[in-house]
């Protein structure tokens, strides 16, 4: 099953076995690639695709839950503050936090470059979707490869289908700077008026 997880021939010999352990499925489709998801689905028969897709569904309901555990933004805080005085807080500085998987400092980077509360960032991460995501960095004036460094820490260790990510991609590359900060805007008074009542 471990060899699985890259395989694809061998994901595709195990994924037709109707004797394969439910949890020994779930644990292969939350650490395969996308290219041996997309293989098991096409060679499992028909009954045996459900059983897929209901795994799949509960790998990305334990990646939302984990997402959306509470964390300590404090100690990060105290990091981005430091990186303000210095003059390094920047574009390089949150996409160095999302390849390294300070998911904190990520969030807190990206909310300070932003000027945003990190509660915003924080919920905008913790959506299943990415248009929140990809309008802050857009108007956060981030490239392609910092929103794909972010959204792939953001859904680590598990890796978003290649499918999304050309559609993100392709909207990120859509949005201007200007249509995004105005949309960030919106969200931010949107954001501080329902705090305040």
């Amino acid at each position: 099953a471990t060899r699985a997880e890259t395989d694809v021939q061998l994901a595709e010999n195990l994924g037709v076995r109707l004797d394969m352990p439910p949890q020994l499925l779930q644990s292969l489709m939350s650490k395969a690639t996308e290219a041996v998801r997309a293989r098991l689905l096409a060679v499992v028969p028909p009954e045996g695709q459900a059983a897929i897709q209901q795994v799949l569904a509960s790998v990305s309901d334990k990646v939302l839950r984990k997402a959306s555990a509470p964390r300590d933004f404090s100690r990060a805080i105290a990091v981005i503050d430091r990186l303000q005085e210095q003059r390094s807080l920047n574009e390089a500085a949150v996409s160095g936090f999302a390849r390294d998987g300070k998911y904190e400092e990520m969030v807190a980077g990206l909310a300070r470059v932003c000027a945003a509360p990190v509660e915003l960032i924080e919920k905008l991460m913790q959506n299943p979707r990415y248009d929140g995501v990809l309008v802050a960095c857009k108007a956060a004036e981030f490239r392609w490869p910092t929103l794909n460094a972010i959204l792939k820490a953001r859904f680590a260790p598990y890796e978003m289908p290649a499918n999304d990510l050309i559609q993100v991609r392709a909207d990120f590359i859509k949005l201007s700077v200007a249509t995004a900060r105005r949309m960030f805007r919106f969200w931010m008074v949107r954001g501080v008026a329902k705090a305040e009542s």
